[in-house]
């Protein structure tokens, strides 16, 4: 997107704002369920969610781009020679 030199600090202030609320958001979502879930999970399970949980990406953060054709080639890739028709 342009942006003129005069919209350009606004806009990327309001950005980095609403990034920063998404996280704490995000935070407090986290800090929430885990309390719920100590009051109904054993020690072990409990252990055991956290750990599932750590593994989930950041939903905060953009998603990876897509494999496969139109995006990037997986690695490795450009080892092998294109297809003859």
């Amino acid at each position: 997107m342009k942006l003129s030199d005069k919209t350009k600090e606004p806009v990327a202030a309001a950005v980095k704002t609403y990034q920063e609320n998404t996280r704490q958001l995000v935070s407090l979502a986290r800090a929430d369920l885990l309390i719920k879930m100590n009051d109904v999970l054993d020690t072990e399970d409990m252990k055991k969610f956290e750990t599932a949980l750590d593994r989930q990406p950041d939903p905060t953060q953009a998603p990876p781009p897509p494999r496969g054709p139109g995006g990037p080639n997986p690695p490795g890739r450009d080892r092998f020679p294109p297809r003859l028709p």
